[in-house]
């Protein structure tokens, strides 16, 4: 969509945890402090451009 200069910012609106930042208007940002996983910005991304793998806890 970004590609196209369509302003997109889907998978913002339904995080939550306030995970999900934009570097200007078409990159972005995830903070891995703040996601969950809890998968809601995949559910409602129009292009399934979003990619989730959970990480091994480092203890």
């Amino acid at each position: 969509i970004a590609h196209e200069g369509v302003i997109c910012h889907s998978c913002k609106e339904p995080c939550i945890d306030d995970a999900i930042l934009f570097n200007g208007m078409f990159n972005p940002i995830i903070d891995e402090n703040r996601c969950t996983g809890c998968g809601f910005c995949i559910s409602r991304c129009p292009t399934m451009a979003i990619d989730y793998t959970r990480r091994k806890n480092e203890f």
